[in-house]
């Protein structure tokens, strides 16, 4: 997984406290598969696209991984269990 946009220099990625450990844990279930860049992004933006129109904050760090890991999982041919973990 690749993107255009990643071409120019590394700019590191903010995310909020709860979801600093979001990458490592869907890094860890599609390692050679994508970036941690990759990974990071995708989290930043799912998380900003949530967030604009998220009517209850405390939710949001668990529904940015769950759609992280299935966006990952789309674009990487992997399935996701019932159990919610990469396949």
């Amino acid at each position: 997984m690749t993107s255009t946009a990643d071409a120019g220099p590394s700019v590191p990625i903010e995310l909020p406290e709860a979801l600093r450990h979001v990458p490592a844990v869907l890094l860890s279930e599609f390692p050679e598969r994508v970036t941690p860049r990759d990974v990071e992004r995708t989290v930043a933006d799912i998380y900003a696209e949530l967030s604009s129109s998220a009517k209850i904050a405390a939710f949001l760090p668990i529904l940015t991984e769950k759609v992280a890991r299935d966006r990952l999982a789309e674009v990487t041919g992997r399935r996701v269990r019932r159990s919610g973990r990469a396949a």
